[in-house]
């Protein structure tokens, strides 16, 4: 049977909140603190930190949120704008050393166990479903000598799909539309046809309740919430690979189920 185990990144596979300055290493938040300071102007900035960081908004929503009178086209362009100068600091520090001797971003607990396994398996999917850059999420995979997700969405590969006219909000979590774009292609890349599988064939693993937990269930595919502490981590992982390989019936008590 075809499944597909469908991520969140920020978070849940890599720990981008992790900020080392001695090593010049900013986290997620400080780099976009830079560019809405850069973009949008100091107070902008600040009204951003006050928000509590990005909380895995697309940079569309965070400046629609920033800047909620400007119209749709220009929210668009300083969304671009803030891009390219938050990815011009994130992408240079991918795969610095740090203290530990691990590579930033550091990965979760258990996760590059998890990767391996699943994805050797011919019968399972990967994709990364990120507010974030296929970009970042490539180098990252990339410095920790890991296999490529099979397929990696983002609001950048929503809007080539030809949701352009669609607000930020109706394109990112917890909308269903990217989770119904990602089981598309999934469905394309592996010609499956829709009467073969459903929603049951699908695990979404994220570690937002919300933006996450609130995807799975309005996309009515399996969830299972990720804490990134390192015990909580590697259960969650185990789970997930039970899952995937078919070890164990995770429908009944495997996956966190938000839909009530």
């Amino acid at each position: 049977m075809e499944r597909l185990v469908a991520l969140d990144f920020d978070g849940t596979v890599a720990l981008t909140s992790d900020a080392f300055p001695r090593q010049g290493v900013l986290s997620v938040d400080d780099a976009y603190g830079v560019a809405c300071d850069e973009v949008l102007g100091a107070s902008a900035a600040d009204r951003f930190r006050e928000q509590g960081g990005h909380n895995h908004r697309t940079p569309a929503e965070i400046v629609a949120d920033l800047q909620p009178n400007m119209d749709v086209e220009a929210i668009e362009v300083a969304a671009k704008s803030v891009t390219e100068v938050k990815m011009a600091v994130l992408l240079g520090q991918v795969g610095t050393a740090l203290p530990s001797g691990a590579l930033w971003p550091r990965l979760t607990d258990g996760f590059a166990e998890t990767w391996s396994q699943i994805s050797a398996e011919p019968s399972v999917g990967t994709a990364i479903i990120s507010a974030g850059h296929e970009a970042f999420i490539a180098k990252t995979f990339q410095v920790h000598s890991l296999p490529r997700p099979g397929d990696v969405v983002t609001d950048d590969v929503v809007i080539q799909a030809g949701y352009g006219d669609f607000s930020p909000e109706e394109r990112a979590k917890p909308n269903p539309l990217i989770m119904g774009l990602t089981f598309q292609r999934w469905r394309q890349a592996r010609q499956i046809l829709i009467s073969e599988v459903s929603g049951s064939n699908i695990l979404y693993v994220g570690d937002d309740p919300y933006k996450d937990g609130r995807l799975a269930s309005n996309s009515r595919v399996g969830f299972e919430l990720l804490v990134p502490t390192p015990q909580e981590s590697r259960r969650t992982w185990k789970k997930v690979v039970a899952w995937a390989l078919q070890d164990q019936a995770l429908s009944s008590e495997g996956y966190s189920d938000v839909r009530s």
